[in-house]
């Protein structure tokens, strides 16, 4: 699994370069979290989704991930929710929400929510579910 990080400050002009170019990475990630730690156990639990074969990388702001999907588009997107979907809601997106409102899984075939606590199961469920497109 190959990992690289952006926050506001590292705003690039262009999109970064990968840390090693890796042909067997099919599927990128966005993780968007102002939180180190909720990125860590978000990748962590990705990386038992499927190891080498995701791209991850991480913003700390929308503002920094929206920019960054905007030169290299990621396949889908885990947004904690104290940083809202500005300028990603239109790709793939799995927001993180301290209680999933009664009746609302799935926002749109786009969005779906996902409740804290959540597993790494849980939350690889929802990627494939999302990549799937399909209804809860």
């Amino acid at each position: 699994m190959e990992v690289a990080f952006l926050d506001d400050a590292d705003l690039p002009s262009s999109a970064p370069a990968p840390a090693g170019h890796d042909e067997r990475a099919r599927l990128t990630a966005l993780i968007v979290a102002a939180e180190p730690d909720v990125r860590r156990y978000v990748g962590e639990c990705l990386r038992v989704r499927g190891g080498t074969d995701l791209r991850v990388h991480e913003a700390a702001t929308t503002r920094a991930a929206a920019e960054l999907a905007t030169q290299a588009p990621p396949d889908f997107v885990i947004v904690d929710q104290s940083d809202g979907l500005e300028g990603l809601s239109h790709l793939r997106v799995i927001v993180i929400v301290d209680e999933v409102p009664y009746g609302a899984a799935a926002a749109t075939p786009r969005i779906r929510l996902l409740g804290r606590p959540f597993s790494a199961e849980q939350l690889t469920t929802a990627v494939e579910q999302l990549l799937r497109g399909e209804e809860r």
